[in-house]
């Protein structure tokens, strides 16, 4: 059968239903390809290139079991509940935040093992790409503090609603 969504198309999805971390995996992947194959174009193949590309298979990985995981936990639920049903949104907040928490715990390892890679007397002196792994790696936090605070957000709103 035809896949249910384009990329573009689950992005928007995604959005609608304010689903901000996986809209954010998607497109970081995506954005990421496009790094890759503009510094492959260049032949450009060291450690940068090389890292992207382990960021991209990882994030994928990632999110295809979390997908997995999501619709045997809805197939459970439905078969629970006597089947039927289906609606909800397409990545509940349980979900959302379990990627979180992936996607902080790969970053975490990502900038131990920069870390582990980078003498003191090195960190005086970085190289050009040790400079962007590092930039990357900060842009990489950056975000996903946001996205932290944004779902904190979205669930003290989602309370107070459930609260009234």
């Amino acid at each position: 059968p035809p896949p249910r969504y384009t990329e573009a198309s689950l992005v928007k999805k995604l959005e609608e239903e304010g689903s901000q971390v996986y809209t954010w995996v998607l497109e970081t992947v995506r954005d990421d390809m496009g790094t890759v194959s503009g510094l492959l174009n260049k032949q450009e193949t060291g450690e940068y290139t090389q890292d992207i590309e382990n960021d991209i298979e990882q994030r994928l990985k990632e999110l295809i079991q979390a997908l997995q995981k999501e619709r045997a936990r809805r197939k459970k639920s439905q078969q629970n509940q006597g089947g039927g049903g289906g609606g909800g949104p397409l990545v509940p907040d349980i979900a959302e935040l379990k990627l979180l928490r992936i996607m902080q715990v790969q970053l975490k390892a990502k900038t131990e093992r920069f870390a582990k890679d980078s003498t003191a007397e090195a960190v005086k002196q970085l190289d050009p790409v040790q400079k962007t792994i590092l930039a990357r790696l900060r842009a990489e936090q950056g975000r996903i503090a946001q996205l932290t605070r944004n779902f904190t957000e979205k669930i003290k709103k989602k309370m107070q609603e459930g609260g009234r």
